[in-house]
């Protein structure tokens, strides 16, 4: 029971994983509100993602940190300090 659960809950991880890499490209050629609304999605996706982490198995990992990291980086850091 719970290895069926565990393939569910992989199998739900790169669908959420397919929609926010979406999301983190088809931003950049969109207009403000399309931008608006990718933004909201791609949030909502990584939450999602971010939920799952404890069941994910070691490929959905690997999966994870090479779409989370770049999604991490930060380019306008004086905007963190205040």
């Amino acid at each position: 029971m719970l290895t069926c659960f565990l393939q569910i809950v992989n199998a739900f991880f790169k669908s959420v994983m397919t929609k926010l890499l979406e999301a983190s490209t088809s931003e950049q050629t969109s207009s403000q509100t399309q931008q608006q609304a990718q933004q909201y999605k791609r949030h909502t996706m990584m939450d999602l993602s971010l939920a799952m982490i404890p069941q994910l198995d070691e490929a959905n990992w690997i999966i994870l940190t090479r779409a989370i990291f770049p999604l991490l980086q930060v380019s306008n850091f004086f905007f963190l300090l205040f």
